[in-house]
């Protein structure tokens, strides 16, 4: 028998799925992550970005180093709520990268509803409708595509 991060697989080549990460926090206190989580909050609330051309802040590292715990902190800070978001939404993207998926996904936590969108030109779309115009942030978590131009 194999391992895979812990989880056991037998004969068949498929790797077992990743658990989804999600926004909530588990357990209350991070250490050794209070100047880069305000680092983060700061950099996120201030007012200093062109709301034109959306900003992106990339967490990167290696896997088990708490970049999703943070990421989680930073979210659900109650500083946050007074930052004015219109929207906030998480989408974990794990493994299998799809495009049109990981744009539903968005497109569903961005509008809290399902959505029946039968390719990428109507999520997109969509997206635009609801996003254009709004403060917003997305947390797009577990990405592991190493391919650039996905």
């Amino acid at each position: 028998m194999k391992t895979a991060t812990g989880v056991g697989y037998g004969l068949s080549n498929e790797l077992p799925q990743k658990s989804q990460t999600t926004s909530l926090v588990v357990g209350t206190d991070i250490y050794g992550r209070d100047h880069d989580k305000e680092l983060i909050f700061n950099w996120l609330t201030s007012d200093i970005n062109d709301c034109k051309q959306p900003s992106i802040l990339s967490i990167v590292g290696m896997g088990g180093v708490g970049k999703t715990t943070l990421a989680q902190h930073v979210y659900n800070d109650p500083r946050m709520d007074e930052a004015k978001f219109d929207v906030k939404a998480w989408v974990c993207v794990s493994d299998k990268f799809d495009v049109f998926k990981v744009s539903k996904a968005i497109l569903e936590h961005v509008t809290k509803s399902i959505d029946d969108s039968r390719d990428t030109e109507m999520v997109h779309r969509r997206l635009k409708e609801k996003l254009t115009g709004k403060k917003f942030l997305l947390i797009l978590d577990d990405v592991w595509n190493e391919n650039q131009f996905k």
